[in-house]
């Protein structure tokens, strides 16, 4: 069950920014810790450390994903870039 749940809450996050804004290196993390964890769930057998490990992998993945920090940071550069230039 643990690992339905992971699964859906992977394409759930695929989903949003923190994923699609997020590095190519981060994004590439992430996807190979659910390919982890869509292949352990297709396993006939399987242990709990099996699952929790990569579970483990999958929330570190996660955690790493930047996507909403390089937008705001983004934002933040354009925003002190116009303030920069001169009133008219």
């Amino acid at each position: 069950m643990a690992l339905k749940t992971a699964m859906a809450a992977c394409v759930a996050t695929t989903k949003t920014g923190l994923y699609a804004n997020a590095s190519e290196k981060q994004r590439q993390a992430y996807d190979r810790a659910f390919q982890a964890v869509a292949l352990l769930a297709i396993q006939d057998s399987i242990t709990q450390e099996q699952i929790d490990t990569v579970l483990a992998q999958l929330t570190a993945a996660y955690q790493k994903l930047n996507g909403e920090k390089r937008i705001s940071l983004i934002c933040k550069n354009t925003i002190a870039s116009r303030n920069s230039f001169p009133s008219s």
